[in-house]
């Protein structure tokens, strides 16, 4: 068990990292000069995890400016979960003898909390005469495996309803394993099950890859022409494989660099057509049945507070991917997001870090941000159904039902106001406004504008995770529709 959480630890702090971790023998010159030789010293992993050249510059700067100190006891007043208190030290770059940054360790603490291994964390900072600083420390962690519910609706199949497992940290390293199994109201016959396996541990943490394959069930009303509209179900087996490489520096970005391949096999059923149809009106061929495989190549660029709700930081992601077989097209897709900090409208601020308090670490986000996305999906050739765009959902336009909006081109803007209701920051409510076109071709794109209303609460399950929903309308269709928020907006 030990050498298991010592795996998540190393793996978690190292994916932190901007840059590769050095040696005492690879410290620029510059940063000889401007610490001390008993700070250098300290470039050690099994003392600190893991140091880069930046975090070296981050103490040079420290110590010129007269905020560097020295640990010179760190206690653990109260932990549980499965993070020994030995290996959050570590993972917090405290032991005895390390120097210490407030901003640093503040940061540190963020990351570890927003990526989930904290449920709670708090610490008091005791400085000394000497100018050291004593550390204490109260946290409870999460395990990395654990079971959630998995619900959706659709307008024709109803509620769908299973569960989902998840292990994020398989024996101990960064490796993640995930099934999920669903049921459906209308046809019970039907099982949307998936599974993925993902090892990240290849070559120090610098590459892995996946394997998911899932079976599912696709109830949709397919709209052609306004005349011409038809009741579907696809069932659709896929198997996706990728290798991807961790950390490498194109020019100025950092990132990960993947590359994809798949194959997957589907079939259609008609549900029912509408009266249009039967009375003669023009027909549309609904065969959608064969076997198709892909090559994908994506680029991604990822850097947040929290994983789910985000609140500052960025995600970017550029993909390409080609298909042939029973379908042959490609396609590319374009997805960037930014989070920026903003003022609460109901006046809450994180409050300041003082010496010798008891702070907690989920008062030091920021209490509401913006939250940005422009997405461009553009298809060309034999697109399946499956792979059409359909933007009334919560990944594209808010407040639309999910599926009558269909195409091969893309173009979305949306923004987000979020801001927490309670000091704390448990329970959040967000405002939003999203902007869609879509279409078969860019000169023939049909626009729409939503705008509503959703909230996210923590419940005390699985060390706490953040459930909610929201609701919203159309500026120019009669439409409205509804979502679950299982922890996350966007």
């Amino acid at each position: 068990m030990w050498r298991a959480i010592a795996g998540i630890v190393l793996a978690l702090v190292l994916s932190a990292q901007s840059v590769w971790a050095i040696t005492y023998d690879e410290i620029p010159d510059d940063v000889r000069r401007r610490l001390p030789e008993m700070v250098l010293r300290l470039v050690d992993p099994a003392a600190l995890a893991a140091l880069t050249v930046d975090d070296l510059r981050e103490f040079a700067d420290a110590y010129e400016e007269g905020r560097l100190r020295f640990v010179a006891d760190v206690q653990v007043e109260a932990a549980s979960g499965p993070l020994k208190p030995e290996l959050a030290i570590l993972l917090l770059q405290v032991p005895r003898g390390a120097p210490y940054v407030e901003s640093r360790f503040v940061r540190l603490a963020k990351q570890a909390y927003g990526r989930g291994i904290f449920s709670s964390l708090e610490w008091a900072a005791y400085p000394n005469q000497d100018g050291s600083v004593d550390i204490h420390l109260w946290y409870s962690s999460r395990r990395s495996s654990f079971w959630a519910p998995d619900g959706s609706y659709d307008a024709l199949a109803g509620w769908l309803a299973g569960v989902r497992y998840e292990d994020l940290y398989y024996g101990g390293e960064n490796k993640q394993l995930k099934a999920a199994v669903m049921f459906n109201e209308e046809y019970t016959d039907e099982v949307n099950v998936r599974a993925s396996w993902a090892d990240n541990t290849l070559n120090g943490g610098h590459s892995g890859y996946s394997v998911a394959a899932s079976l599912r069930s696709d109830w949709r009303r397919r709209m052609k022409f306004t005349t011409n509209q038809v009741n579907l179900r696809q069932r659709v087996a896929r198997l996706d494989t990728g290798y991807s490489w961790f950390g490498q520096r194109l020019g100025e970005l950092d990132g990960s660099l993947t590359l994809g391949a798949g194959v997957y096999d589907q079939d259609h059923f008609v549900i029912a057509v509408s009266e249009e149809l039967e009375e003669g009106l023009p027909r549309t061929d609904f065969d959608q049945a064969g076997t198709a495989g892909y090559l994908s190549l994506a680029f991604s660029s990822s850097e947040s507070d929290m994983s789910f709700t985000p609140r500052d930081g960025h995600f970017y992601q550029l993909k390409a991917d080609g298909h042939g077989g029973a379908f042959d097209f490609s396609r590319l897709t374009i997805d960037l997001r930014r989070y920026v900090p903003a003022p609460n409208i109901l006046g809450y601020v994180p409050p300041p870090v003082c010496d010798g308090e008891r702070m907690n670490i989920r008062h030091q986000f920021p209490t509401a941000s913006l939250a940005f996305q422009l997405q461009a999906r553009m298809a060309d050739g034999d697109v399946p159904y499956s792979e059409e765009v359909r933007i009334g959902r919560s990944d594209v336009a808010r407040g639309l039902p999910w599926d009558q909006y269909v195409g091969t081109k893309l173009v979305a803007g949306r923004a987000e106001y979020r801001f927490n209701i309670d000091r704390s920051g448990e329970s959040e409510l967000f405002v939003f406004c999203d902007h869609a076109a879509v279409g078969e071709t860019f000169d023939d794109l049909e626009s729409f504008h939503t705008y509503g209303i959703g909230g996210v609460f923590k419940v005390p399950i699985y060390g706490g995770i953040k459930l909610g929903a929201y609701y919203g309308g159309s500026f120019d269709h009669e439409d409205s529709g509804y979502g679950l928020v299982f922890g996350y907006q966007f």
